[in-house]
């Protein structure tokens, strides 16, 4: 087991990185942080940021301890371990993490499916309105619609068709989240934010009736308007 990797004298508890007595006074610590922020809108780490609607933690704790947990689960990918913290059992070849942990985790999500969905739904809600603010804000670049529901990330050029099967078959998934590329690469140029209509009418009509933009497509309709709104985009 080794030395506890907090006081470096007594020896860790079976399973953890810490003895019995550095895990009881963490416990007490932690238990005392919650109690002085219980109540109040004060994110439980720091202590003096607004914590994140349904969650304990501020935005920069919360990126700053999913960076630290992505970083423990690289380390863990890179030694052929487990990627879950603290478990040093080999992982299943095609996976992060070993079987027993899988199990835990599945079990868990069991239990809580209803609570486990929904903050599933509140991360990928920040990781997308994150990505709209990285361009340009969140509202269509085109026709200006704000409300987060009808918003979504075009490809400028026209290429999103080739750039999804390019990243699946570089990381060798056949769905691949945009917004999880996007803030993996900060950012990178040749995105923007528009609304469904604006994106789909873009992508099929090969332009957008409200200012006339036109994009190359792949069934050859580039810049084409009917003749119902052709005097429209004319005129813009």
């Amino acid at each position: 087991m080794g030395l506890c990797t907090r006081c470096r004298r007594n020896e860790a508890v079976a399973g953890s990185k810490a003895c019995a007595t550095c895990r009881d006074r963490e416990k007490r610590y932690e238990q005392a942080k919650r109690e002085r922020t219980a109540g109040t809108s004060l994110c439980k780490r720091c202590e003096e940021n607004e914590r994140i609607e349904g969650r304990v933690w501020c935005v920069g704790c919360a990126s700053y301890m999913q960076d630290a947990k992505t970083k423990t689960r690289a380390k863990g990918k890179a030694d052929g371990l487990c990627s879950y913290t603290d478990c040093k059992s080999p992982a299943t070849p095609g996976y992060l993490s070993c079987a027993d942990c899988r199990e835990h985790t599945n079990a868990y999500v069991r239990s809580r499916k209803t609570e486990v969905q929904w903050h599933a739904r509140q991360t990928r809600r920040r990781r997308r309105l994150e990505v709209f603010e990285a361009y340009g804000g969140a509202f269509c670049a085109c026709c200006g619609e704000d409300t987060y529901e009808f918003l979504t990330m075009d490809h400028i050029n026209g290429d999103g068709a080739s750039h999804r099967r390019e990243l699946g078959a570089v990381l060798g998934k056949r769905n691949v989240d945009i917004y999880i590329w996007l803030r993996r690469n900060n950012f990178p140029p040749g995105f923007r934010v528009l609304c469904m209509n604006c994106n789909f009418s873009l992508g099929y009509h090969g332009y957008c009736p409200h200012r006339g933009w036109t994009q190359d497509t792949s069934n050859g309709r580039v810049g084409r308007p009917s003749k119902k709104n052709k005097a429209d985009v004319s005129a813009s």
